[in-house]
């Protein structure tokens, strides 16, 4: 049950910016750079009432702070007969909680102050037990009913003293500040003219982002998909990238751990046109003031480390609602007359 708050109101941004704007090289060279410091307050967060009473009650108590930059750079100049371009542009971001309730009674290193936005609480994991003599040697897992070789291995980190107790449960995981919320987004490309020709090309990523794989790994009807063919079985044990499949008690390889967030970093050949205007002997005879023929593509070619044959701008696509981003191929004629 939840308690009604008559005093909850709108959070609070304070922000602070500074900016630069510069053009150097008889203006060939642009640049601006953006530097910001900004501070949420009164976000709404679970009150400090004790769990005890039964009833929850939201308050304006939480903070975060965020600082960064953005920076952009562009270079033009006539080389000869070749008209080049090029640019980058990239925003860095760092978001950092500073007040929230619900750290009572937590281990360091289970709490939220001072972490990411969107941290995770995880068990660390350390391989996948191969054989039953080295689940007897480990520490005791008690997420699910059995653990059986196939099975993830976790760490043992703490207990209700705060140091290791030889059985793996909830005071085993750790706040590690890794997010799928990302730290850096960037673009660069350039655009080339010669003569009749031009040629644009667009790249653009992200970095600083970690995905959870786990949904993507055991979707499907009992956890059956293409990566089931990767998963652990005595005759692939040295090479299983995932742990064995499994129709019921699957707890222990289904707990959030580290086993599962892979790098979400990715770098897209987002768009490139090749064109071409054609003379003016041509057109005359059409009646045409202009024409340029051309063709090109979206989303041609990306660099990513998921492993996944998902798309890593929108790593859930497919799976669901969403509809993943179409590779797109085109070809076109543009006239006036």
């Amino acid at each position: 049950m939840s308690i009604d708050n008559p005093d909850i109101t709108w959070e609070t941004l304070t922000t602070l910016n500074a900016g630069l704007d510069f053009k150097l090289f008889n203006q060939t060279l642009s640049a601006s750079v953006d530097v910001f410091r900004g501070s949420r307050t009164g976000i709404l967060t679970a009150s400090a009432i004790p769990g005890v009473l039964g009833q929850t009650l939201t308050v304006n108590a939480g903070e975060v702070e965020s600082k960064g930059l953005e920076a952009a750079l562009q270079y033009d100049r006539q080389i000869g007969p070749v008209r080049v371009s090029l640019y980058g542009n990239v925003t860095v971001t760092d978001d950092r909680i500073r007040a929230e309730n619900g750290q009572d009674g937590l281990p360091e290193y289970q709490r939220t102050i001072g972490r990411v936005v969107g941290s995770r609480l995880v068990f660390l994991s350390n391989g996948i037990f191969q054989t039953q003599a080295e689940i007897d040697a480990s520490p005791r897992q008690i997420l699910s009913g059995k653990v059986v070789p196939g099975d993830i291995r976790y760490q043992d980190v703490g207990g209700v003293n705060g140091a290791p107790d030889g059985v793996i449960d909830n005071l085993d995981r750790v706040r590690i500040n890794q997010s799928d919320l990302p730290k850096a987004y960037f673009g660069f490309g350039t655009v080339l003219a010669y003569k009749r020709l031009d040629l644009t090309v667009h790249f653009q990523g992200l970095r600083g982002r970690t995905l959870d794989v786990q949904g993507l790994v055991n979707a499907g009807p009992s956890a059956l998909n293409d990566e089931s063919l990767r998963r652990w079985t005595p005759a692939n044990a040295a090479t299983a990238q995932y742990p064995r499949l499994g129709i019921s008690d699957r707890a222990n390889n289904t707990a959030g751990s580290d086993f599962w967030l892979v790098s979400g970093n990715y770098l897209r050949l987002k768009n490139v046109e090749l064109g071409v205007s054609l003379p003016t002997t041509l057109l005359g005879k059409y009646r045409l003031k202009n024409a340029r023929l051309y063709m090109g593509g979206f989303n041609l070619i990306s660099f990513d480390s998921l492993g996944l044959d998902v798309d890593p701008e929108i790593p859930g696509a497919g799976r669901g609602s969403s509809y993943p981003y179409v590779k797109t191929i085109y070809l076109g004629l543009r006239t006036s007359f």
